[in-house]
């Protein structure tokens, strides 16, 4: 593999520029379209380049044992981190006993921290491998539960039994993805929806701060989103998406979408006219084979050994790699 073809994001199977879109839809809909936040970056991590290549060494063995495992010695961390040089040298004065504790501390709090940042980056890679074909499984399981969501849902009202609003159902679905929810949407569980729930997993959604019941109120624009988003897929004989709740007075469980219509009417049609092309810019930033990329990621880390057996410096290797 030539020097050419180095950069981390010419070797992973990605859609970079959707990846970057993406990023900006996401930023529109959170009503902030000035941020910085660009998911289409990949920044060196703030550590220094040699310590970099001592946990790319850790994950390439693991997958190739030819590469040999190069994890920090005390020496190399005063060189890397020289503060701790300092410190050492001010223990000495009182205790060299206690000093040469320290060191030893140092050296395999260090070798600890190159292992579990490699451990990280290969337990990723691995949750990559579990989905085979990762756009067709989330269009699948999106298409699978817009036909959930459409399913009448009995509840007890205050006289008597009545059907789910589609808002309420909206608002289970989003709670069903809070590991012990208790009020989930019946039949939205992770054993029927893998991927959706493992996707939901890996980026911590819905956050803490999320609240899952106010996202609700734009149930019938969410349904709208995926109608279209699926047949832009090339689903067809889909059900048409339902409307939203009209205002009832007398009906408390529509006041708050009657609120939402009368003085967030922007904020709904933000949500309808922004989320088809969200969910479509997640379909082309998914990678297509799930075991391709994780095959990638450590691609990545035997590349970096490669140019460091090459006689490569590490600062070389990491300019390369994330120019």
């Amino acid at each position: 593999m030539s020097t050419s073809k180095s950069n981390i994001k010419s070797l992973l199977p990605i859609d970079w520029q959707a990846v970057t879109e993406l990023g900006k839809e996401i930023n529109l809909l959170q009503g902030n379209p000035y941020s910085s936040n660009d998911l289409g970056t990949i920044e060196m991590p703030n550590h220094p380049e040699e310590l970099i290549l001592m946990v790319a060494s850790v994950v390439a063995n693991s997958r190739d044992p030819r590469f040999k495992k190069k994890l920090p010695s005390e020496d190399d961390l005063k060189r890397l981190k020289p503060w701790i040089a300092s410190i050492q040298g001010l223990i000495r004065k009182v205790s060299p006993m206690w000093a040469g504790r320290f060191g030893g501390y140092v050296e395999q709090a260090g070798q600890s921290a190159v292992a579990q940042a490699a451990n990280l980056i290969i337990q990723s890679a691995e949750w990559c491998r579990g989905f085979k074909e990762p756009r067709n499984q989330f269009v699948g399981q999106m298409e699978k539960l817009y036909r959930l969501i459409l399913q009448r849902v009995s509840i007890a009202g205050f006289w008597e039994n009545r059907d789910a609003r589609i808002e309420e159902k909206v608002g289970w679905m989003l709670q069903s993805l809070r590991p012990g929810s208790s009020n989930a949407l019946p039949g939205f569980n992770e054993k029927a929806f893998p991927f959706l729930f493992a996707m939901a997993r890996k980026f911590n959604f819905p956050d803490p701060c999320f609240s899952t019941k106010e996202a609700g109120i734009a149930g019938a624009e969410f349904l709208a989103s995926i109608h279209e988003f699926l047949t832009n897929q090339g689903v067809r004989n889909l059900p048409l998406p339902p409307r939203a709740s009209e205002f009832d007075l007398f009906d408390s469980g529509t006041w708050k979408r009657g609120l939402a219509e009368a003085f967030y009417s922007e904020k709904l049609d933000l949500v309808r006219s922004r989320l088809p092309k969200i969910l479509d810019l997640v379909v082309r930033a998914l990678p297509e084979s799930g075991p391709e990329l994780a095959d990638a990621i450590y691609g990545i880390t035997i590349r970096m050994c490669e140019l460091d057996e090459s006689g490569m410096s590490p600062e070389e290797i990491c300019k390369l790699l994330f120019k």
